[in-house]
């Protein structure tokens, strides 16, 4: 796949630091490019245009099409990825959780050479750990077996990872069909990858999630 020009944005807290204008044309612009690979789009988070504090406490990273432009999102190229984050005040902890929400990547754009997935991430932890430079407590959490070797590399102490010895199984075998990793979870260990093989759901996530890159 050739190199593209990309434009990285990174919207930290949009709801509290943009003006409503904008916010307004950022979260329809996120809503179509969801919509567009997510059927039925699940009104929830930043699609929630019912909710006007959805963007209060979210992180996110956009990526578009062609070079960095001063001009406002609805100028800009087209919107191939996308990740929202959230930060999570938590009671007993010095700095908030960073929910590691939604990341979304155009089909087209998955194989790209600069690695999109490492383009948002990196991105996302350039904006937030200078306001924390201690460091934050990360939650991501998916049932994609990818998604927790991405994580692992980018963070310390991650659990489930496949640095622990609780991980999958080497016996395990993985079901096209079912969509699950048959024997993954055969010891009380192995519970943290537990997926009912016999519910229709999964076959549904399979094919949501086909071409796309959703963690």
């Amino acid at each position: 796949m050739p190199k593209h020009s990309y434009t990285i944005d990174c919207y930290e807290q949009p709801g509290l630091n943009i003006p409503p204008s904008e916010q307004h044309a950022l979260q329809q612009e996120l809503i179509a490019f969801a919509s567009a690979h997510l059927n039925p789009l699940r009104i929830y988070n930043i699609f929630d245009t019912s909710d006007p504090t959805a963007l209060n406490d979210k992180i996110i990273v956009t990526i578009r099409l062609g070079p960095p432009s001063p001009s406002p999102p609805s100028q800009k190229g087209d919107l191939v990825a996308l990740l929202t984050a959230s930060l999570l005040p938590i009671s007993f902890l010095p700095t908030p959780l960073l929910d590691a929400g939604l990341t979304l990547i155009h089909p087209l754009h998955r194989k790209s050479p600069q690695s999109i997935k490492r383009l948002l991430f990196g991105t996302l932890f350039l904006c937030v750990f200078p306001r924390y430079p201690s460091g934050v407590w990360l939650a991501s959490i998916a049932e994609v077996i990818t998604s927790l070797v991405q994580i692992s590399r980018y963070t310390l102490h991650c659990y489930p990872s496949p640095s622990w010895p609780s991980g999958t199984l080497p016996e395990a075998e993985f079901d096209e069909e079912k969509f699950v990793f048959r024997g993954s979870n055969d010891t009380p260990e192995g519970r943290v990858f537990m997926k009912d093989v016999d519910d229709s759901r999964q076959a549904v996530l399979a094919s949501r999630c086909e071409g796309i890159t959703v963690l």
